[in-house]
Order: structure tokens, then C-alpha cells, then sequence
């Protein structure tokens, strides 16, 4: 269970009653904030940072779908999760919904216990993505020891015992040491996998694969060796999920 109040939700309904049903099923588990209008929503997500957001579809002024857009235009806001509180049935309003970023809906009347659920589910899953993004490698360069997130590493290439560490910032730290000391760490990581004995890639930056060859994001193109043929079933797998 990760229900605790460290974590806030924040409610967002022009309803007075809803907002009273909502508060009543979350007040023992979280920290609640509340917005009864769009504006006040934006607002609030930016000053309180939420963990997550319910959000109701049908408001006056501004609804649901023009909030959402807006929180994506906040740096503060963009990346929390919105679940979308919706009375409606309708396959193409929770259609329009998931298009513009929601993770969830809930329906009126609330189930204390489904809403309950689904808020632990969005939180896990974004508890998971957070420590995926923080996870780091610590390499011992001449200088000091550098810390690096996983996140913006986007290949390895090693030759003899030089490992070069190439990063998103186009910043490539090179270090003396035996691969060893860190292939275990880095393919332990969904994300990365070896195209050639000499090379790792973290599949996150790759642009296309062609027959002998990886192109990324960034422009570098790296080769995929005879003897690691099964990589491009690895990154099928991972871009289908």
C-alpha cells in the first residue's frame, strides 16, 4: 500500500457535494488540496505540486479537457498524474481524455474503494517512473567520482580497458577501468542493451534500427555485430511495451 500522508491529491470539482464525497473517502490517507474552477486548479497544481490530481470533466468557465492542457503547458504541473472524475458514458470523452495525457477515470457516484484503488495504482506506477528517471552509476574518473542518471546516458563504447560514457549533453566521459565493473549495473536497467560487444545503448535514444545499424536521436549511428542479432528482438520488446 503506498496510501500515507506524505502523499496530496488534489480535487478539482465546481460540485460542493463532490468535493465533500472526495474529501471524506481521502482525508485518513492523504493530504487533500481542493479547486473548484479551472483557473483556481492551475493554480493550485503550480503552488502545491499534488502527487496526483482529480480532475472533473463537466465545469463551467473551463473544463476538464482545457485544464489538462493548460497543466501541460507548467513545468510545475505537466508531469503529475490526472485521473478524470466524469458522470458521463461515453467511449470518446475517455477517449479525448487518455489523448490529452489522463491516466485514469473515476465515475460518479464514487466507490470509496475503487477511488482508493486507482489513486494507489497511479501512484505506484509514478513512484516507479520517478526512481527510474533518479537511478544513477557512479564512475571514478582521475579527477573525482562523477555521478551520472541513467536517464541521460545514451551509449557505452569500450575499448580495451577505456569506457567511454556518452550523455545527452554531447558531454562524453571517458574513464580507465574494466567494463565489468559496470555492464552488470547498466543491463540490469530495462533500457539498455548491448548492440556489439563494444557498444551498450540505451534504447531510449534510439532513432531507427536498419540492418547492421542503430541510428540515434542525436545523430550517432552505432553498429549491431553478427553475434548480437537477438538485440533487435530486445528493442522491439521494449518499444511494444
Amino acid at each position: 500500500m503506498v496510501e500515507n500522508t506524505n502523499f496530496s491529491v488534489l480535487v478539482v470539482d465546481d460540485d460542493i457535494s463532490d468535493l465533500n464525497a472526495l474529501y471524506n473517502i481521502l482525508k485518513s490517507n492523504y493530504t487533500v488540496y481542493f479547486a473548484k474552477s479551472g483557473q483556481a486548479a492551475v493554480r493550485r497544481a503550480v503552488e502545491n505540486k499534488p502527487d496526483i490530481i482529480l480532475l472533473d470533466v463537466v465545469m463551467p468557465d473551463m473544463d476538464g479537457y482545457e485544464v489538462m492542457a493548460e497543466l501541460k503547458k507548467t513545468d510545475e504541473a505537466r508531469d503529475i498524474p490526472v485521473i478524470f472524475i466524469t458522470s458521463l458514458n461515453d467511449v470518446n470523452d475517455e477517449l479525448t481524455g487518455f489523448n490529452l495525457g489522463a491516466v485514469d477515470y473515476i465515475t460518479k457516484p464514487f466507490h470509496g474503494a475503487i477511488v482508493k484503488a486507482r489513486i494507489e495504482t497511479q501512484l505506484k506506477t509514478a513512484m516507479q517512473i520517478s526512481e527510474r528517471d533518479n537511478a544513477a552509476i557512479t564512475l571514478k574518473t582521475r579527477q573525482a567520482m562523477r555521478s551520472i542518471k541513467l536517464r541521460e546516458l545514451l551509449y557505452v563504447d569500450i575499448s580495451g580497458h577505456w569506457i567511454n560514457f556518452h550523455l545527452a549533453n554531447e558531454e562524453t566521459v571517458r574513464i580507465y577501468a574494466s567494463i565489468k565493473d559496470y555492464e552488470d549495473m547498466l543491463l540490469a536497467e530495462a533500457r539498455f542493451a548491448h548492440c556489439h560487444k563494444s557498444y551498450i545503448v540505451n534504447m531510449d535514444y534510439i532513432a531507427v534500427v536498419e540492418v547492421s545499424s542503430i541510428l540515434l536521436k542525436n545523430g550517432d549511428c552505432l553498429p549491431i555485430s553478427q553475434g548480437y542479432l537477438s538485440f533487435k528482438k530486445r528493442y522491439a520488446e521494449w518499444i511494444n511495451g
